[in-house]
C-alpha cells in the first residue's frame, strides 16, 4: 500500500515538474534583436508623365480667309524646316468677292471726294461735306488694304512653315472647306521640350522649385538627364487628380527624346536625420504599423509611423528613442508583455 502510495506520489511530482518547464517555455520566445539606429537618408519621390513642347515655343498657322483645302504637304508628327511648304488654300468665291467690292467702294469714295470738292469750290456744298468725303475714302482704302493683307486678292494662298520643328495638331484635310481664322496646325519647336509629370498633392510641399530630378524613359533608364523643377501647378488637374509639375530638358539633350515619350521623373530630397531599423522589424495589422521593443526581455508593442527604406533598412518614427533594442526576428508570434529569450 506504501508502495503504491509512493509511486503515485513521484508520478503527480513528475507531472507537475513537466507542466511547469513546458509553461515556462511557451510563455518565453526566442527572438533575434538589434538596436535603433539614426542615420542620414534621402526620400526619393517617383513621378510619371509626358513630354511636350513648350508652350512659349509653340507657333499657331491660322487661315487668313475662307477657302478649300487644295493640296497638303504635311502629316501629323511630321519634322518640317523653316520655309517649308505646309498647305495650299484655293481663296472662296465669297472671299474674292469681298475683295472687289472693296475696290469698288475705294473707286466710289474717290469719285465722290473729287465730286465734293469741285461743289466746294463752286459754293456748292459745305467743307464738312469735303471732309467727310475724304474720311470715307481712307475707311475704304483700309478695308481694302485689310483684305489684301488677308491675301483675298489672290486666287490662292500658301502656308509655309515659319521656323523649324513638329507638326503636333493639324487641322486640314484634302479637300476641307475652311472659315477664316480658323487655326490650321500648330508647329513646335523640337528644341524646347519640357516634362509635365503628375505629383501627388501631399507630396508637393515636399519639393521646392530648385529640387534636382533625373527624368528617363519608362522602359529605358540608359537614357536620362538631370534638371531640376521649373514650376508646379496650383491647382489639381481634373483629369489625373495630380499637380502638373513642369520639368525642362536641356536643349542640348532635347533631341534625344521625342514629343509624347512616356516617361519617369525621381526627384531626389536633401538627406535628412531618421530612426531606422532593419525591415523584418516592422509589422503592421488592421491599426497600422507596429515594432516591438524590450525591456528586461518584456516585448512591447509600439506603434508607429513608416517612412522611407533603402537598403533593407526601414526610417521610422513614434515613441522611439536611439539604441532601443527592437525585435527583428520572431517577431511575428510575440504579444505585447510577452517574456523573450535572446538567440545569439
Amino acid at each position: 500500500m506504501h508502495f503504491k502510495t509512493l509511486v503515485l506520489t513521484s508520478f503527480i511530482l513528475s507531472s507537475l515538474f513537466s507542466s511547469s518547464v513546458y509553461s515556462e517555455e511557451q510563455a518565453s520566445a526566442a527572438v533575434k534583436v538589434a538596436k535603433i539606429k539614426q542615420i542620414k537618408m534621402s526620400e526619393h519621390i517617383v513621378a510619371y508623365g509626358v513630354l511636350e513642347a513648350k508652350a512659349d515655343n509653340v507657333v499657331s498657322l491660322s487661315l487668313a480667309h475662307s477657302g478649300l483645302v487644295n493640296q497638303l504637304w504635311v502629316r501629323l508628327g511630321q519634322r518640317v524646316k523653316k520655309g517649308d511648304r505646309l498647305a495650299k488654300i484655293i481663296t472662296s468665291p465669297e472671299a474674292r468677292m469681298q475683295y472687289f467690292q472693296a475696290i469698288s467702294a475705294v473707286e466710289y469714295a474717290k469719285q465722290q471726294l473729287t465730286r465734293s470738292k469741285r461743289l466746294f469750290s463752286e459754293k456748292l456744298t459745305t467743307k464738312a461735306a469735303v471732309e467727310n468725303a475724304i474720311k470715307n475714302l481712307a475707311d475704304s482704302q483700309s478695308a481694302l488694304n485689310a483684305l489684301i493683307k488677308r491675301k483675298q486678292n489672290k486666287s490662292q494662298e500658301s502656308l509655309f512653315a515659319p521656323l523649324s520643328g513638329i507638326i503636333t495638331q493639324l487641322n486640314l484635310t484634302q479637300g476641307q472647306r475652311v472659315q477664316s481664322n480658323e487655326n490650321a496646325m500648330l508647329i513646335a519647336s523640337e528644341n524646347h521640350v519640357v516634362a509635365r509629370v503628375g505629383i501627388e498633392p501631399e507630396e508637393v510641399k515636399l519639393l521646392p522649385a530648385n529640387t534636382t530630378v533625373t527624368l528617363s524613359h519608362v522602359f529605358d533608364d540608359s537614357i536620362n538627364v538631370k534638371s531640376t523643377i521649373n514650376s508646379i501647378n496650383a491647382m489639381v488637374n481634373p483629369s489625373t487628380h495630380l499637380i502638373d509639375a513642369m520639368i525642362d530638358i536641356p536643349a542640348i539633350q532635347a533631341k534625344s527624346f521625342i514629343l509624347g515619350t512616356r516617361v519617369k521623373a525621381n526627384f531626389i530630397l536633401p538627406p535628412q536625420l531618421y530612426f531606422v531599423v532593419p525591415r523584418s522589424a516592422v509589422l503592421n495589422d488592421a491599426n497600422g504599423y507596429f515594432i516591438f521593443t524590450l525591456k528586461n526581455k518584456i516585448a512591447h508593442k509600439i506603434y508607429i509611423k513608416k517612412n522611407i527604406e533603402q537598403n533593407n533598412m526601414v526610417a521610422i518614427s513614434g515613441d522611439i528613442q536611439l539604441n532601443e533594442i527592437v525585435v527583428i526576428l520572431g517577431n511575428y508570434i510575440l504579444k505585447d508583455g510577452m517574456l523573450t529569450r535572446e538567440l545569439h
